[in-house]
């Protein structure tokens, strides 16, 4: 991964910290692009790499994913609905790539963002979720009935 980030409270230790991770990448061959790095005051609110960071008064950092994000993830799963029925793609690989979104975003979606997309994902391909220890198990809902 090239995208990073280090949060203290002191800017003083971030400058001398960034001079020498800038030395130790120097050694390794790779390039630290100054135009790209920062260090910046979260004050109130921040965003790298679609992620909105938010310093609480009690100093805890609360990320929350772009909604934006969730919206593109909803209308990606109605459209591969769409291929599922038509039969162009199969389910499977529409599952596989649901349960690997949610589980690099799962801690980022509020529990309304969660179970939106969960009651989406349900009615779109007939499935029912439950959600135990953050893993998705996905069943037949249709077993489920009879």
């Amino acid at each position: 991964m090239d995208d990073w980030y280090i949060m203290n409270p002191n800017k003083e230790e971030l400058e001398d910290l960034l001079s020498c991770i800038i030395e130790i990448a120097k050694e390794y061959g790779i390039h630290i692009n100054r135009k790209k790095t920062h260090i910046v005051k979260i004050s109130s609110t921040y965003k790298f790499l679609q992620i909105k960071y938010t310093l609480t008064k009690d100093g805890k950092v609360i990320k929350r994913i772009n909604p934006k994000r969730v919206t593109t993830m909803r209308r990606k799963l109605k459209k591969l609905s769409v291929k599922v029925i038509n039969g162009e793609i199969e389910y499977e690989s529409i599952e596989n790539m649901f349960r690997g979104w949610m589980g690099a975003h799962y801690k980022l979606l509020s529990k309304q963002q969660r179970k939106n997309l969960i009651q989406l994902y349900e009615e779109l391909f007939n499935k029912k979720i439950s959600v135990i220890s953050r893993k998705l198990i996905v069943s037949d809902a249709s077993s489920l009935a009879a």
